[in-house]
């Protein structure tokens, strides 16, 4: 995953970003704009996250190569962004950061199904009598 700083992100949002992925072990890359206006140097965070200074061409150049699953953007991603994006069908959320860390954390979450084909009680009702494998 990739979260992608421009001159408009707000720092506040920025750290809840990177606190969420960090809670949830997300894997994630910081692509900073170059044409930033803050104050945050954000290379200090280079010891727990890896970091890249980049312009906006360079980096819808590495999305439309296919180098990320997920992009993380504080505001509406641009048209060339998505149209990078959908060469690969790579995922960009682009909605507000939220305050709630509940809901926020789902972003950096990778969904699992899981299947259990017996009963919540474990009665097998007509399946009772199958062969099965026998646990190790």
């Amino acid at each position: 995953m990739v979260y992608r700083i421009t001159k408009n992100t707000e720092v506040l949002d920025a750290l809840r970003i990177l606190a969420a992925a960090l809670t949830c072990s997300c894997p994630i890359e910081i692509s900073t704009s170059v044409e930033r206006t803050d104050k945050v140097e954000w290379k200090e965070l280079s010891l727990y996250l890896k970091h890249i200074e980049e312009d906006k061409p360079t980096f819808e150049k590495r999305v439309a190569n296919g180098e990320f699953n997920k992009i993380r953007v504080s505001s509406k991603a641009s048209d060339e962004l998505l149209k990078a994006a959908s060469v690969h069908a790579t995922t960009i959320i682009d909605s507000p950061v939220l305050t709630n860390g509940r809901a926020e954390l789902l972003c950096y979450l990778r969904e699992v199904s899981i299947s259990i084909d017996y009963h919540r009680h474990g009665n097998l009702g007509l399946r009772e009598d199958e062969l099965r494998k026998p646990v190790l």
